[in-house]
């Protein structure tokens, strides 16, 4: 493998570990967990993203200059290639990151499904399944207990999201 090659690999190889961390760190911080990163480094990553979509997007600007400029090399069109779908994945992971939305209120458990690890709430005159972790399951009772509530929904489907915090209210 030649240089070029082999530092494209190793470019590949650490953004994917960067979006890793990023995907791993987002999903601890839904639950405020804060052990392995703390809020500040959180608060750094959430910035891999963005970065990295300006640098596929330079990326990819560069590759299809040198692709012209050097007509006959196949690698220069394939890398482009690659770099278009992440380009367009990334623009896509990023569109629906701004579509999730978070909702707190006050309400009781309407209903409690293990097989599928969801609970039931009723907010406004909709009831809406929540997705929900096992140990959470355990812990609370659909027998008209209030509870603080936080989950993030997505907009295109308002009737359905994932709890990220839960509290009885005494």
């Amino acid at each position: 493998m030649d240089d070029k090659r082999k530092d494209t690999v190793i470019i590949f190889l650490i953004a994917l570990l960067l979006w890793l961390i990023y995907l791993c760190d987002s999903e601890m911080s839904r639950y405020g967990i804060y052990t392995i990163f703390s809020y500040n480094v959180h608060e750094v990553l959430g910035l891999i993203p963005i970065l990295s979509i300006f640098i596929t997007i330079s990326w990819l600007l560069l590759s299809i200059v040198k692709s012209m400029k050097e007509k006959g090399k196949k690698s220069n069109r394939n890398l482009g290639l690659i770099l278009l779908v992440l380009c367009v994945i990334q623009i896509l992971f990023i569109k629906n990151q701004y579509q999730t939305w978070n909702t707190s209120c006050v309400t009781s458990v309407k209903s409690i499904q293990e097989s599928k690890m969801e609970i039931t709430i009723n907010q406004n005159g909709t009831d809406i399944a929540l997705d929900c972790p096992m140990l959470v399951l355990y812990m609370i009772k659909a027998d008209g207990t209030e509870y603080g509530i936080t989950y993030e929904w997505n907009k295109s489907d308002p009737e359905h999201g994932k709890i990220c915090m839960i509290q009885a209210i005494d």
